[in-house]
């Protein structure tokens, strides 16, 4: 069954307004979710191929190009955007597989938290092989989404000062401060990770906080469809 097949738009956006993500209620086939891992384990590295946190991070871009399966995922998460916002914008897929950190690599588990914009953008994910605690699950603070929310820290430096928004700078939203994050987690943001079954989906507004925690054992294998 489609993953999408009994969403609903409601509360779908309902979801997005109280926490920022919405979990579809449905898993995508277990036998395309297998393909998929098995073509990103076989996938033979080119320039749109990028490799972080001392290689334990594979990404490959423009990755619906790739593969059949990957392209009907991505064609899905347009259908499903068009009917929840009247039309939907895509930039690309992205295919992610991490396998745990290597010993001793203490600044790969750092510096992971950020927004992707300050404005209200979408992006669907998949995880493939599902996410354990340990195997670098997506991680959010609810809530921190809302406009009151960023606009209010905007207003006191956090997400960056006037200068940094000036074209070709830096922006400081896109690396915050780590124990920044965590005294907002030890109030009234805990974060809640999302530990799932395989075939999961997950809608974000990822101008809410989030990151991917450092995988440390097994691995995680996940798609994300970007839209502006």
């Amino acid at each position: 069954m489609s993953f999408s097949a009994q969403a609903s738009i409601p509360d779908a956006r309902d979801a997005l307004r109280a926490q920022g993500f919405y979990q579809f209620p449905t898993l995508h086939e277990a036998d395309i979710c297998q393909t998929i891992t098995a073509f990103m384990d076989g996938h033979q590295a080119d320039a749109r191929t990028h490799f972080y946190y001392g290689q334990t991070e594979m990404r490959i871009w423009e990755a619906h190009e790739r593969h059949p399966a990957l392209g009907q995922f991505f064609e899905e998460c347009h259908a499903f955007l068009g009917r929840l916002e009247g039309k939907a914008d895509p930039v690309t897929l992205l295919a992610i597989r991490n396998r745990p950190l290597l010993a001793g690599d203490e600044a790969s588990a750092l510096g992971r938290w950020h927004l992707d914009s300050l404005r209200r953008q979408l992006k669907i994910f998949l995880f493939l092989n599902g996410a354990t605690e340990l195997s670098g699950p997506l991680e959010l603070l609810p809530g921190t989404q809302r406009p009151s929310f960023k606009y209010g820290h905007l207003a006191t430096g956090a997400f960056g000062m006037p200068w940094d928004f000036a074209p070709g700078r830096a922006r400081r939203y896109a690396r915050l401060d780590d124990m920044w994050v965590e005294r907002l987690t030890a109030g009234q943001h805990p974060t809640t990770p999302v530990v799932c079954p395989p075939g999961t989906a997950i809608l974000v507004d990822t101008s809410a906080i989030h990151r991917a925690r450092p995988c440390v054992e097994g691995s995680r294998y996940a798609l994300t469809a970007y839209y502006r």
